[in-house]
């Protein structure tokens, strides 16, 4: 019988203990590639969902701290912290990422909460930067953490702090233990507030989880550059060069720079990674606990329904409305005798000409009193932005001011010369009615936030309702774009 290697058994049993902590990731954590690498600092994983574990780490903590850590790393790819990272910082600097990947540990720490008593106690704690950063709060989106920690350290720095009891220099917060340049080694533990009295690592309990501290295996020294150093013929440590300086990070899964250990990006893990997703997605989807976004894993099933089901902005949504509605009849041939066919000669019998149809639309804007509303007004410029590119094919369409009487009503050449006029009442019913009666449009765009009456019957004009508030609702034969209803922001 062969035995497995003490490695391969440890990791097997942080895998149950992750189940048993959140048991929508079982079939995830099965799936997934594991490769053992003693370059990785403890665990990663990449944007491929493949995890890395450095052996020499697993024996030194608990299945339940290995569980935690395990669950930490993979909670990066659940939450697409990756993908999200290069849309929001396009070309980072160093200090960009160390402060996308302590934003995005402050999101997970807080999923994991329940298992707080296993979280290793140098890794990223939100209590500790509550304390010390103005301004961050519970419950906080990774783009949004991100933003207050970078303003932070773009601030001037004020004096110098003395050095903590038994001297060196406080270790900055990040990451986990044995990652480069977290500070932890032999000498200090990242103490948090009313924890640990200067003792060495080797001698303090880790008081976060009651268990004593692990000792760091044997494993080569590292550089600043991230490279082992050797000794020179005196028997000096040099530094020996090693690529481009690294930074603390959890895997290319947390902010999609891969490093050094990881394996090669191909299809077939994007695809297999995808496929894993799916299976945790659909074992959420049927338990009703699940659909709260306060709840940890609630929180993830709303991260990862963003990688599958797209929610349509609906700005995006009133442009095409818009433009489907205008540009349909454009250019349309029409045969009639009221105009000579150009190839009509004198003495020939009539011969019917064609004439093309261009279709109209006419805006009318809310301009009430309560349309002035600073949330309110935002929603009314963009709508304006959106319905100008949806009717860029006519070449002047008009445009009515509306209160509790007509303010204005003239055709623009640009979206830049609307012109707010008004500020009264609100009698939208009269303003639909007048466009359809007088202008005859194929269609009406209406900027409103519903605090107005509504035709009696359905208008000649197909009337499209841009709802910048709900005061009211529009009438079921309109078509209503509801633009309150904002593009989800991330969670997570």
């Amino acid at each position: 019988m062969v035995k497995l290697p003490q490695h391969v058994i440890d990791i097997c049993k942080a895998k149950d203990v992750a189940q048993d902590f959140m048991p929508y990731t079982g079939r995830y954590l099965e799936g997934v590639p594991t490769v053992f690498d003693e370059r990785v600092p403890t665990m990663a994983v990449d944007d491929c969902g493949r995890l890395y574990v450095n052996p020499n780490w697993l024996s030194q903590w608990s299945p339940e701290q290995n569980g935690y850590v395990l669950l930490h790393e993979m909670l990066h790819n659940l939450l697409d912290h990756a993908a999200r990272r290069e849309a929001f910082l396009p070309n980072p600097t160093q200090e960009q990422l160390e402060t996308w990947n302590e934003a995005a540990d402050l999101c997970i720490q807080q999923i994991l909460e329940p298992w707080d008593k296993h979280r290793p106690g140098e890794s990223v704690n939100l209590k500790d930067f509550m304390a010390r950063v103005p301004g961050i709060q519970r419950g906080m989106s990774t783009e949004k953490y991100y933003g207050i920690l970078w303003a932070h350290k773009q601030k001037p720095k004020g004096p110098t702090p003395p050095p903590p009891p038994g001297g060196g220099s406080p270790p900055p917060r990040g990451g986990f233990p044995g990652c480069p340049g977290n500070g932890q080694g032999d000498e200090q533990d990242d103490q948090s507030p009313g924890q640990g009295s200067g003792q060495s690592g080797d001698e303090q309990d880790d008081t976060a989880n009651g268990l004593p501290k692990p000792k760091a295996p044997n494993i080569p020294q590292q550089n600043g550059n991230g490279g082992p150093k050797q000794d020179d013929e005196q028997g000096n440590k040099q530094d020996k060069p090693k690529g481009k300086q690294q930074h603390k990070s959890s895997g290319s899964a947390s902010d999609g720079i891969p490093q050094d250990y990881e394996l090669p990006k191909d299809l077939g893990s994007v695809g297999a990674n995808l496929a894993r997703l799916q299976e945790v997605l659909q074992a959420m989807e049927d338990d009703p606990q699940l659909t709260t976004r306060g709840s940890g894993m609630g929180t993830v099933k709303q991260a990862i329904s963003r990688k599958f089901v797209r929610v349509p902005d609906p700005f995006e949504e009133l442009k095409a409305i818009v433009g489907r509605a205008t540009a349909a009849p454009t250019g349309l041939p029409e045969r009639t005798f009221r105009r000579m066919n150009r190839r009509q000669e004198h003495d020939d019998l009539p011969i019917a000409g064609e004439i093309k149809l261009f279709p109209e639309c006419v805006i009318v804007v809310d301009t009430s009193g309560s349309m002035g509303n600073p949330q309110v007004s935002g929603r009314v410029a963009k709508a304006m932005a959106a319905i100008a590119h949806g009717v860029r094919r006519l070449q002047q369409p008009r445009v009515i001011c509306w209160d509790d009487g007509l303010q204005n009503d003239r055709t623009i050449s640009s979206i830049k010369e609307f012109k707010w006029e008004g500020g009264g009442g609100t009698s939208m019913a009269a303003a639909v009615e007048m466009a359809d009666r007088k202008y005859r449009p194929d269609a009406i765009v209406l900027v409103t936030d519903c605090g107005t009456d509504w035709p009696d019957k359905p208008t000649r004009s197909r009337l499209i309702v841009a709802m910048v508030a709900k005061d009211c609702p529009p009438p079921k034969w309109a078509k209503t774009v509801d633009l309150t209803r904002e593009a989800p922001a991330h969670v997570g």
